[in-house]
């Protein structure tokens, strides 16, 4: 983590990009070794599909953690940016909420944004099911502190402080 006034970087951890995709690669390769020694159409139908998940969140998983140089969360009076989400800052006028969250194995900050912040930034949103419109509203982010050579308490504690200093961000 640097500090320089009022800018605080948060650096990759190497090593941890590094084991999430190799344990990824890992997994992949071993159930196209069950693919392979599938017998009937059920069973090579079934672990196909597998593999083929896998294999894209195989994907997902190194264009998210690849090691980047510099950092890779900013916070700045301006706002919040995550390369690994946007290429832009998300300003602190647009976050109405920052909410800690804990999944299966890691933990994230979830930020509410005003409805077409995701678009104007230049960031990705998980497009909804076929047939389903979008509903308007908010929209969320997620923040995750996989990845980065500092805990996730650090960063959720420095996120809100930020939040509270220069936006008007409620904490979940």
């Amino acid at each position: 983590m640097k500090q320089d006034a009022d800018i605080v970087e948060f650096e990759g951890s190497r090593v941890s990009q590094v084991v999430f995709i190799v344990l990824s690669i890992l997994t992949t390769f071993g159930f196209w070794l069950v693919f392979r020694a599938s017998e009937g159409i059920v069973d090579f139908a079934i672990n196909g599909f597998v593999v083929l998940i896998l294999g894209m969140g195989t994907y997902l998983m190194i264009d998210q953690y690849r090691p980047r140089s510099g950092p890779v969360v900013t916070l700045s009076p301006e706002g919040i940016r995550d390369v690994r989400v946007a290429p832009e800052v998300i300003p602190w006028s647009a976050v109405q909420m920052i909410q800690p969250q804990r999944n299966i194995g890691s933990r994230s900050l979830v930020l509410t944004v005003d409805a077409g912040t995701v678009e104007r930034i230049g960031g990705k949103l998980e497009p909804p099911p076929p047939g389903v419109s979008r509903p308007p509203g908010p929209e969320m982010i997620q923040i995750n502190g996989a990845g980065l050579k500092v805990k996730f308490s650090a960063l959720s504690e420095t996120c809100i402080e930020f939040a509270h200093r220069y936006g008007h961000a409620k904490v979940g």
